[in-house]
């Protein structure tokens, strides 16, 4: 082991577009605006760069100044110091937890690109199981005086015992 060579980056530039790859996701770009919109508009802004400065930017840099030090993964860096023997695993944990929310993230585009693609689409009328009452359809009606009007048609079913969206599980797609 001791005679192999290590794998190197052919630039800095290369490990710099590398790192921000896998730091900005389109879980960042997706959730943000809407994180800041719920937790307070331009407000959050403020604890958000506080937090990245002074926490987010050195953690990274510690790990992959690290990592590039010692040529080593996330667990075996660590054992620099016996105290921090668990912060590898930690690394470790939350990247599984991080994995497994952002592929239910993304799983749902999927999930709505597969029931597209169905004739007719699942919630272009008003009889189904997850509408509320306040469910309206829209109809386009061809006259002979005007080109194209737009009628609405409200929901008159009497069962209101649905009132918050239904959620389908896997078996049931």
């Amino acid at each position: 082991m001791s005679g192999a060579t290590q794998d190197r980056w052919g630039s800095q530039l290369e490990y710099l577009l590398s790192c921000l790859g896998y730091a900005v996701g389109i879980g960042n770009l997706w959730r943000f605006p809407y994180l800041c919109y719920r937790n307070g508009g331009g407000a959050f802004l403020i604890p958000y760069f506080l937090t990245l400065i002074i926490c987010g930017i050195p953690l990274v840099y510690l790990e992959t100044t690290l990592g590039q030090f010692a040529s080593a993964g996330c667990i075996s860096v660590f054992n620099i110091n016996p105290l921090f023997k668990g912060a590898g695993y930690a690394v470790i944990v939350l990247n599984v937890i991080a994995s497994i929310y952002f592929s239910a993230i993304m799983s749902y585009p999927i999930l709505y690109i597969y029931h597209s693609m169905s004739s007719p689409l699942p919630w272009q009328s008003c009889g189904n199981s997850w509408n509320t009452v306040n469910c309206t359809e829209e109809t386009r009606v061809f006259s002979h005086q005007t080109d194209l009007s737009l009628r609405r048609k409200t929901n008159t079913s009497t069962d209101t015992s649905c009132k918050s969206p239904r959620i389908s599980t896997i078996s049931e797609v």
